[in-house]
């Protein structure tokens, strides 16, 4: 375990290669069923709560907000995990933490997630005690969109972002990133990796001709961490898509 926080404080990021393996066919099942049975009215923006539309395939969904709220599973699958819990709890010391803005991005053949950016910008905190976990679901490569990072970059503080165009439209990215120091992440099915929310991450484009790349986001924060990113408010009782294990405990 000591060496997962040494990683974690020098790269900014571990991976836990296929710790999920067992969940992922079920969660996989239940994800499109969700995705089948949503209506026109769950149809939401980037930031907002519900389902996020492809720029390029009106059709196709890019990406659910606040997955937890439509698959409450998503706790039981990461924030009550007690493999993810135990590697947590050694690499940083935070005491008690929360589990917010859950995400599903269901990258089909063609289709894009995320462009450069650090998850710290949609939150409006510089906070290096955020946590993101990501968890793949399907083995993911970079011919079907696996994660790209800059190791280290974490270290560099914010860096500035602007609104996206083309097949980045939905969102808004990094400005001037130089990528001659990223590296990508080849995952097995169930993969968890724990990141830095200060650290610059991308997903390559899925270039496949006939290969999915599902994967769910979310983050660990302190409990007494409040923070607002322009007319959001993610403290604890107000927004809705954050969670506390006390709280989940009494469900």
């Amino acid at each position: 375990m000591a060496c997962y926080r040494e990683k974690f404080e020098s790269e900014g990021y571990v991976v836990l290669d296929g710790i999920l393996a067992e969940e992922t066919s079920s969660v996989i099942e239940q994800l499109n069923e969700i995705m089948k049975n949503r209506t026109a009215n769950d149809e939401s923006d980037w930031n907002s709560t519900g389902f996020v539309m492809s720029p390029t395939e009106p059709d196709s969904v890019q990406k659910i907000q606040s997955l937890g709220l439509y698959y409450p599973g998503v706790c039981d699958l990461v924030f009550k995990n007690e493999k993810i819990q135990s590697v947590l709890r050694t690499l940083k010391d935070i005491g008690e933490q929360d589990f917010f803005g859950t995400k599903f991005f269901p990258m089909r053949p063609g289709g894009t997630s995320v462009n450069w950016h650090q998850d710290n910008h949609f939150f409006g905190t510089a906070s290096p005690q955020i946590t993101s976990c990501a968890v793949y679901l399907e083995a993911t490569d970079r011919e079907n969109g696996s994660l790209k990072v800059i190791p280290k970059s974490h270290l560099d503080g914010e860096v500035k972002h602007g609104p996206g165009e083309g097949i980045w439209a939905n969102g808004e990215w990094a400005l001037d990133v130089d990528e001659s120091k990223a590296i990508d992440i080849k995952c097995s099915p169930g993969t968890v990796v724990l990141f830095n929310a200060l650290l610059l991450h991308a997903a390559h484009v899925n270039t496949s001709k006939n290969r999915t790349r599902y994967s769910i986001f979310a983050h660990f924060v302190p409990h007494d961490l409040d923070f607002k990113w322009r007319d959001v408010d993610f403290s604890y009782g107000v927004y809705r898509d954050r969670y506390r294990a006390a709280k989940l405990a009494n469900n």
